[in-house]
């Protein structure tokens, strides 16, 4: 049961286990007691995995932003249409800063780029590995679906919600996501 979910009567502040026993059986009774999903271990895995996998893009995320940062400073522009695509990467090996200390954190904020990438590509492999074992890959082949969710977006959806059956109804999922 969710303790922040007990109702509590205003003034009630003597606390002792047999008050409290009693206070839950009579609510337990009247059904006012909300259940709380406690994930699996093999569940929490994969939950971690996909917020490590957010992690990383944020990650990502700041260190592109840092790097585009630095160039617009040196006023160093790129001329093509889509940012981060190989040619945009080509692009950056060959720019050459003005001096030897804005050439060398050039070469670090492109370095931090890549390696969260790398990061990126390789727990996003992981994710579809461990899926395969886990015990909810029919439910993410199902979402996967629906148009437009791709496996790391099914597998996140389902490692938050937890198993689809402690619903009773659609309307309780959709009261869960809000």
């Amino acid at each position: 049961m969710a303790p922040s979910l007990i109702p509590k009567k205003a003034g009630e502040r003597v606390k002792t286990d047999r008050r409290d026993a009693v206070q839950l059986a009579r609510l337990a009774r009247s059904g006012d007691l909300t259940p709380v999903y406690v994930p699996k271990v093999d569940d929490e895995a994969i939950r971690d995995l996909t917020r490590a996998r957010e992690d990383v893009i944020s990650d990502l995320k700041d260190a592109q932003f840092r790097l585009k940062a630095f160039l617009l400073r040196q006023d160093i522009r790129y001329a093509g249409r889509a940012n981060w695509s190989p040619a945009h990467l080509r692009w950056l090996a060959e720019v050459v800063c003005p001096t030897p200390a804005q050439q060398i954190v050039l070469q670090e904020y492109v370095r931090t780029v890549t390696e969260h990438t790398e990061r990126l590509g390789r727990l996003e492999q992981e994710l579809r590995e461990q899926v395969k074992t886990w015990r909810l890959p029919p439910v993410v082949d199902a979402l996967q679906a629906l148009r437009g969710v791709q496996c790391t977006v099914a597998v996140t959806m389902v490692a938050d919600i937890g198993a689809l059956t402690r619903f009773e109804h659609p309307s309780a999922l959709m009261t869960f996501l809000g």
